[in-house]
């Protein structure tokens, strides 16, 4: 699995962006998206075309491109155990876990990026709505039990909190997967009731672009009234794009289940479709007669 498909697995019960991070060979990380900065767009897609690490937290939000604050909304997805050989000398994880996972099922097993090491992943039958300030304790509230259930079995667990979980570039293997979900035995925070959010800010357009737009909308790709930039499913975008004739090229495998992997921006003469897995814009229009006509 490349990371676009191990998104699309990790994430597929959730409708939001999932905070996805880059690293160096070291997992030394060079950008968390979203994260607390606001994102430079260049650097954004020069980190993404070239890391050599990429991962992903538990997390995911409703605007990719928006700083992360306490208290901005977010779903947790899944959860994820990881444990290290240093701490379990003289044990071989993998088939002690191949065996133990055969009466304790989770959503996949896998190698982390060492190779020796191991993640247990529980995809959430039904994600946890919370605010990043909260996430933290509601992971270690999900994956409590299953930290006891691994280590009544003398294995030590390093980490089961929210975090990034580095998944493709290093030694990383999956071993077993499946369509295993998990139901958290947590009551959510009052806090993680719908939160209102602002409206998006209208953008006034020329009548070329307006065309594009109608024809998204029409598609049920973006919403009625769509702000500057829109998450999408790249799948759908590059399925219409190519029924009206345009040029399409992705890295995308377009075979996810519709979950979140770029977004369409907009703005008075221009509208561009960007994809996480390409780390660059795929397609572009400019109306170059509204541009200078100002219609």
């Amino acid at each position: 699995m490349n990371i676009d498909n191990l998104i699309d697995f990790l994430f597929r019960n959730s409708n939001w962006n999932p905070q996805m991070g880059f690293a160096r060979t070291d997992k030394r990380a060079l950008l968390w998206v979203p994260g607390k900065k606001k994102l430079q767009y260049e650097y954004v897609s020069k980190v993404i075309a070239s890391a050599p690490i990429k991962g992903c937290t538990q997390l995911a939000f409703e605007h990719w491109t928006k700083p992360v604050q306490p208290d901005s909304p977010c779903e947790i997805a899944w959860v994820g155990l990881d444990i290290d050989a240093d701490d379990n000398p003289g044990v071989d994880l993998v088939q002690f876990f191949i065996d133990w996972t055969q009466k304790n099922p989770c959503s996949m097993l896998r190698t982390s990026c060492s190779g020796a090491g191991i993640h247990l992943l529980y995809v959430l039958l039904e994600p946890v709505k919370c605010c990043t300030a909260q996430a933290n304790k509601l992971v270690k509230s999900i994956t409590k039990s299953l930290v006891q259930n691994v280590e009544r079995f003398g294995i030590h667990v390093c980490k089961a909190d929210r975090r990034m979980f580095w998944l493709t570039g290093g030694k990383n293997a999956i071993i077993s997967q499946s369509n295993y979900v998990l139901v958290p035995d947590i009551i959510a925070p009052e806090s993680a009731a719908p939160v209102c959010l602002p409206a998006r800010e209208p953008v006034e357009v020329s009548g070329n672009i307006k065309r594009w737009i109608d024809l998204f909308i029409s598609k049920k790709i973006l919403p009625a009234h769509p702000g500057k930039s829109t998450p999408i499913y790249i799948g759908d975008v590059v399925a219409v794009l190519r029924e009206a004739g345009e040029a399409v090229k992705t890295a995308s495998s377009c075979s996810g289940n519709g979950n979140v992997n770029g977004y369409i921006d907009i703005s008075p003469n221009q509208i561009s479709v960007w994809s996480y897995a390409d780390g660059h814009t795929i397609w572009s229009y400019q109306d170059i007669r509204g541009l200078f006509n100002g219609t």
